[in-house]
């Protein structure tokens, strides 16, 4: 219901989408809050799915700035092995979040998008994996002309995750414990796009980027990972000629 399109972009695409992007992209991108105005509610369950409720708002602040409000939650049962027991996987997830819309002016606008997401996962060894989470992006870009635009986009993203480990076994002999492993990952991005037309056969495109990555782990009795805390610092640029 707030899916705008789905762009599926095959091959590599690494000069515009980052390191990742070697086989291709999915972009999901959602529809502007103008066009999520007024209420909606969904409800629904089955046999699999026990529960998914959600519910979203949308208003405007002023003429030209629009909001979404919006929460989510999904209760999943566990499933079946192929001889019939249990697979003792049930979870379950709650989210929220807004996202505002604004024209500041006939050729600019900015979008300030926030998402915060609590789940339970049980697992087969025992206990249940706890992941939690949260990210807030802003967006601002600016229209010179059909040809010509430029976008300065900015977000953080952190991640939680605790998971229980089963005791470090060596046939009967128990070498460590149970317990949990715990994992902080915290994610800063920048990107910069620049899009204009070079003579009449030419539309250049060229952008910069900067991501940093925080990773803290704690070990558990049975299972370490070295090193426990990681940084890394990813640069990027690129230009791109389209010869028309």
């Amino acid at each position: 219901e707030d899916i705008d399109r789905i762009e599926v972009i095959s091959g590599p695409g690494g000069a515009l989408w980052g390191a990742n992007a070697v086989n291709g992209v999915i972009n999901i991108i959602t529809k502007s809050a103008k066009d999520t105005q007024g209420a909606y509610v969904e409800e629904g369950g089955g046999n699999q799915l026990d529960d998914l409720t959600g519910a979203r708002y949308g208003g405007s602040i002023s003429p030209n700035t629009y909001y979404r409000v919006y929460g989510k939650y999904v209760d999943r049962v566990g499933e079946v092995m192929t001889d019939g027991a249990p697979g003792l996987d049930a979870w379950r997830q709650g989210r929220g979040g807004f996202r505002i819309d604004s024209d500041l002016s006939s050729s600019k606008a900015l979008t300030v998008k926030g998402d915060f997401y609590e789940g339970y996962e049980n697992e087969p060894t025992g206990g249940a994996a706890t992941t939690s989470g949260a990210n807030l992006l802003g967006r601002w870009s600016r229209r010179f002309s059909d040809d010509s635009d430029m976008s300065l986009q900015s977000y953080i993203d952190r991640t939680h995750l605790i998971d229980p480990e089963p005791a470090l076994m060596l046939g009967a002999l128990q070498l460590a414990p149970p317990g949990p492993l715990q994992d902080d990952l915290t994610t800063y991005d920048i990107d910069f796009q620049d899009r204009f037309g070079a003579g009449a056969y030419h539309r250049i495109e060229w952008g910069l980027g900067f991501r940093r990555t925080h990773d803290a782990v704690v070990d558990a009795p049975g299972l370490a990972v070295l090193p426990n805390v990681l940084d890394q610092n990813l640069y990027s640029t690129f230009v791109q000629d389209e010869i028309l």
